[in-house]
């Protein structure tokens, strides 16, 4: 990345991450004018202060760290804002392939892909509790290592890689119940071989009874 040395060329970097800082934003304050209002004061305050900043290279990461900060600095004051840490219980070892796998229907994995829309998956990202939520999104829709999200977040690696986890998890909850409402969980009936009672083995034919 060439250097920041003047406004112009910072302002033509920072607009490659427009999109993206908007999309975290949006994911934090759940409102379209405060997640543009946030990331206006984002720009703002970078473009004041990216003299500050040692290593050009890492002026995504530095400007979502801002952003969060922005963020939490908005809504330190507000009594309401309170990050829930948990996310409900269930079992650690779920597995929505397995779910899927377990219906019985043939190729279920592809049909219930077929029938996932992106605006299904934001929405069931957008329920997740905001303390899990932000790492996943950093993680999975943002690109960032766990050694960068924890610097943006401000906490351990080992938090970090716990919280996307259970995050995970409880996204893949969320969707297999999205698959129950597309009727997924229907086990595919299967013709049951005929038991013969009569008492004699005719193991390579179903043996028909005489009237």
């Amino acid at each position: 990345m060439p250097l920041l040395n003047n406004k112009s060329l910072f302002t033509e970097e920072v607009l490659k991450y427009a999109g993206g800082l908007k999309r975290f934003a949006l994911s934090l304050c759940h409102n379209q004018h405060n997640a543009e209002d946030l990331v206006a004061e984002t720009v703002l305050k970078a473009y004041e202060n990216f003299s500050a900043l040692k290593n050009h290279c890492k002026l995504k990461s530095w400007l979502y760290k801002i952003l969060y900060n922005q963020f939490v600095s908005m809504n330190r004051k507000n009594s309401r804002m309170k990050e829930t840490n948990t996310i409900g219980t269930g079992d650690d070892s779920f597995s929505l392939f397995e779910k899927l796998t377990a219906t019985g229907i043939e190729n279920p994995e592809n049909i219930f892909l077929q029938k996932l829309t992106t605006a299904s998956v934001q929405k069931a990202i957008e329920q997740l509790p905001l303390v899990f939520k932000k790492a996943l999104v950093l993680s999975d829709m943002e690109q960032f290592s766990y050694n960068e999200i924890s610097k943006i977040l401000g906490v351990p690696i080992g938090t970090v890689r716990s919280r996307i986890a259970r995050a995970r998890r409880q996204l893949e909850i969320s969707l297999w119940h999205l698959a129950l409402e597309m009727g997924l969980s229907k086990r595919a009936t299967s013709k049951q071989p005929y038991v013969c009672t009569c008492g004699k083995k005719e193991p390579n034919f179903i043996h028909q009874h005489e009237a």
